[in-house]
């Protein structure tokens, strides 16, 4: 057995087993590990030809709200969709590697071994048009929709030129930060997704999966949602960044990620008036109450000494 590959060849009695007790599993992990990889797809695929089309027809807050519907519904349709298709022909069942996906069963069989197929016998091209080529249809997609990205915003700092005079009248200051921007959210996907599109060709052509490569697929697939946030998150660490060049980076991330932290104030002393204690209070009621009494003694001889002195 080559080591470099993950490559079991069950027999007969095993391949039995596993039929009757786990084909409710291979079936359920199948159908939502393809609908979530459509989705995840489909919708970055969605949400780069929704920024697209707001720019280049100048969609306010009011057009967006009502075109949103058709861009959050369109990629739960095609997901569905993907993640049913294989079910007729018996297609998900456990590829010998890491998880069950659209393979035959048992693991190695073809129409020319020994070992007939007893699940999924046109896996490979279910597989193809069902696990390759959307995929690759969504990468075309988010790289065209970024181009038309770009090129419209570029449209629009030619219009307005009329209105500059000098070098500022050919600044591309937003055409550059648009297309950087564009480019890493295209270098998401494909840190993501370009090993799964080896994985799946690799699988499709020879039968066997690398053990290596699956491990890389299954770490940066999930991996997604965090790429996505850290190019929706760049702008505005840049822009805390210039606004605050003398403070840390990691203060700029937390202001970004609007984090914040209570202050402690264990090692100082505090502000507010000592409280003091019972018998004091009860001491400083007695003196008061004495300097009230020798004063108003002190008034009252006071008038009767006047009084006297009156002819």
């Amino acid at each position: 057995m080559n080591t470099s590959y993950t490559k079991v060849h069950f027999d007969t009695r095993y391949a039995h087993d596993m039929h009757s007790h786990h084909i409710n599993v291979s079936l359920s992990l199948g159908v939502m590990g393809y609908f979530f990889y459509s989705l995840s797809a489909s919708s970055n695929a969605s949400l780069a030809v929704a920024y697209s089309l707001i720019v280049k027809f100048g969609w306010r807050d009011n057009d967006k709200d009502r075109h949103r519907l058709p861009f959050q519904i369109i990629p739960i349709i095609i997901a569905t969709i993907l993640s049913l298709v294989p079910l007729p022909g018996k297609n998900y069942n456990y590829n010998g590697n890491f998880f069950c996906d659209i393979s035959a069963s048992p693991y190695g069989c073809t129409e020319e071994s020994t070992m007939p197929c007893t699940r999924g016998i046109n896996a490979l091209i279910v597989g193809l048009w069902v696990g390759v080529i959307p995929f690759m249809v969504f990468f075309l997609i988010i790289i065209v929709a970024v181009i038309i990205f770009i090129y419209s915003v570029f449209k629009q700092e030619q219009r307005m030129d009329r209105y500059q005079h000098g070098d500022a009248s050919h600044n591309r200051r937003m055409t550059n930060q648009t297309a950087r921007q564009g480019m890493y959210y295209i270098g998401a996907f494909g840190l993501c997704w370009i090993p799964w599109y080896i994985y799946a060709i690799i699988e499709f052509r020879h039968g066997y999966i690398p053990t290596a490569l699956g491990v890389i697929h299954l770490t940066t697939m999930p991996l997604q949602g965090v790429f996505n946030a850290l190019v929706y998150f760049r702008p505005k660490y840049k822009s805390d960044r210039e606004s605050k060049p003398t403070e840390s980076r990691l203060s700029a991330v937390l202001r970004v990620l609007r984090i914040s932290f209570p202050a402690i104030k264990c090692c100082k002393k505090s502000t507010l008036p000592q409280q003091q204690p019972q018998s004091d209070r009860f001491d400083d009621h007695a003196i008061n109450g004495e300097k009230k009494h020798v004063t108003k003694d002190m008034t009252l001889n006071g008038e009767e000494a006047t009084k006297s002195e009156v002819p």
